[in-house]
């Protein structure tokens, strides 16, 4: 391995870099140059590597194997020592296997730094390098890439190789002309015109044939330079032209002035102040340095495509604050905004009876002090359902049972209204079943019926329970006691409510089925089974003038069973049960 413990030594002795392992070459020099040889992407390690040296006085070393036996360890070093030290040497390494065959290739370029050692490295490649001229010598470091000069010669003003004060051309060819030293002085791959290439400038990299000259306004086309070697300068190139009239200049803004001078387009400012349209809805706006600013001195709402000055207000209260928000209505001042609508203080919601309580929420409905939220219904003090009320004192959240259901006998009416077709005895009473459930209570009422199966006034209470007070659905007493309706005692308050809380109306009448007495009536819709126009059933109403009154005793009379009449049930609840 030719690392660091064994390096393969090349000395410069005369006109070439030979290699020696113990140099006895005369008049030793510092100036040396370590080279690095690395594998690179080759797949497998080299048995064997060459090295060509070039410099400015042709080929220094043609084809040396390094080390000069065995087989090189990768990544390696050689070092090389040029007697007389020209500025700049081009070196070329090329890795093939036992059998000879190529593997890889590498090249390099080397400015040497006299009495001192300059650093070097190759990596090798497998893809060959370019060599437009086939001379084996690669395009990057061939002094004459277009021509074939195998010796690398100095590359002669007229394309030939050698002449003039340089070394006689190897391959017997003719002078032409004077010598240079460098056909390509800026590097940037293109021959200069006095060695017979196409490159206009051969002191500016940038500048060679098929360099971009384009970009209306950019350095490229306003350096006054040739750039790309097609005798046209500037806006002289098409690239370079990007008008002709001013027409070709429009910018769609308003702010600017558009024109076309010397085939580039100008838009300097318009004067400030000038009107603009700044694209955004419902402001004002003016020209200031060329850009359509907004005037925020005044602002706007826009809603539902409508524009509205910052303060104005609705005719729903709502109002327009910018502050807020600028493209909805804002909330107003001590009020609410409920489902995008705004609603003024203690407004009530039809559907809900909840209403706008600020203090509780500006974004929902909510109950009053006096009120209770339960099951997304505001309900009023003193309200509810069958034995239970809105007490806020108590709870804002849930009913309160009625103390006064207790140990009592409640007389409800079933939700809604019906004919005389119940469904029999059965049938009624699942209304009056229905109707607890519709409220949450599941319990069996009986209805208030006169049956053939033998239900009365006197048989549908059991003879123990006979003495409790008969209470309404919020716990009013209507009778001191069961007994006392039956005997025709007048009631102590005439309203009756349903199950849900809904009070029946004082000119209504309930189906009965019974006598003054309480007894059962034959005139009973067929058993309760008919809705017939010619059948008919006994009814008592619900309410005289004046009061008191008793539900027996009150307007009996018979009704034709298609009409609807109110439903009155029984229902004792047990003791400590209400909810």
């Amino acid at each position: 391995m030719y690392t660091s413990s064994y390096r393969a030594r090349v000395r410069l002795c005369g006109a070439l870099l030979v290699a020696c392992t113990a140099c006895s070459c005369s008049d030793e020099v510092p100036t040396t140059v370590l080279l690095r040889i690395e594998q690179g992407s080759l797949k497998s390690a080299p048995s064997r590597l060459f090295l060509w040296v070039y410099g400015d006085a042709g080929r220094y070393v043609d084809q040396q194997r390094v080390p000069k036996a065995g087989a090189p360890e990768l990544p390696g070093e050689v070092v090389l020592y040029p007697k007389q030290a020209p500025d700049r040497l081009r070196l070329r390494v090329e890795a093939k296997d036992g059998l000879n065959v190529l593997l890889g290739y590498g090249v390099t370029k080397v400015e040497l730094v006299a009495g001192g050692q300059t650093g070097a490295r190759i990596v090798l490649q497998q893809k060959p390098p370019a060599d437009q001229d086939g001379d084996g010598v690669p395009d990057e470091i061939d002094n004459c890439p277009t021509l074939p000069n195998p010796n690398q010669d100095l590359c002669d003003r007229d394309g030939g190789a050698g002449g003039g004060d340089g070394p006689k051309p190897s391959d017997g060819g003719s002078d032409r002309g004077p010598d240079t030293v460098n056909c390509d002085e800026d590097d940037d791959g293109y021959r200069s015109e006095v060695c017979g290439g196409d490159d206009c400038n051969d002191k500016l990299k940038s500048v060679h044939p098929g360099a971009d000259e384009s970009g209306p306004g950019s350095t490229v086309c306003t350096d006054g330079i040739d750039n790309d070697c097609d005798k046209k300068t500037d806006t002289g190139e098409e690239g370079c032209r990007q008008c002709e009239t001013a027409n070709e200049c429009i910018d769609l803004n308003e702010c600017t002035k558009d024109d076309c001078v010397d085939a580039v387009c100008q838009n300097p400012p318009t004067i400030s102040g000038q009107s603009c349209d700044d694209k955004i809805p419902c402001t004002q706006s003016f020209c200031q340095r060329g850009k359509c600013v907004t005037d925020t001195s005044t602002t706007y709402c826009q809603i539902n495509g409508q524009c509205y000055r910052d303060g104005f207000k609705g005719s729903d209260g709502c109002v327009c604050d910018t502050l807020k928000s600028d493209s909805d209505w804002s909330l107003p001042p001590n009020g609410c905004k409920i489902n995008g609508q705004c609603y003024g203080n203690n407004a009530k919601d039809p559907v809900s009876g909840c209403h706008c309580v600020p203090s509780v929420s500006t974004a929902n409905w909510s109950p009053t002090s006096t009120q209770c939220f339960i099951n997304g219904t505001c309900v009023n003090d003193g309200e509810g359902v069958v034995c239970q009320t809105c007490d806020p004192n108590v709870s804002q959240s849930s009913y309160t049972p009625i103390a006064t259901c207790q140990k009592a006998i409640v007389l409800v009416g079933a939700n809604g209204v019906y004919t005389g077709n119940l469904g029999g005895e059965k049938g009624a009473d699942e209304k009056c079943r229905l109707s607890a459930a519709a409220v949450g209570l599941a319990i069996k009422p009986l209805a208030f019926i006169g049956t053939k199966s033998g239900r009365n006034a006197t048989s549908i209470v059991p003879a123990g329970q006979r003495l409790l007070p008969v209470v309404n659905a919020r716990g009013e007493t209507i009778y001191s006691t069961w007994i006392a309706m039956q005997e025709g005692k007048a009631s102590q308050v005439k309203s009756f409510y349903t199950f849900d809380g809904t009070k029946i109306d004082g000119k209504a009448s309930a189906w009965t089925g019974m006598t003054s007495s309480g007894e059962y009536s034959s005139v009973d819709c067929n058993n309760w089974n008919s809705d017939s126009q010619i059948v008919k059933g006994r009814v008592h109403g619900l309410a005289v003038t004046p009061t008191p009154f008793n539900v027996l005793v009150a307007n009996p009379y018979s009704s034709t069973c298609d009409t609807s009449r109110a439903l009155l049930c029984v229902w004792i609840p047990p003791p400590k049960k209400l909810p």
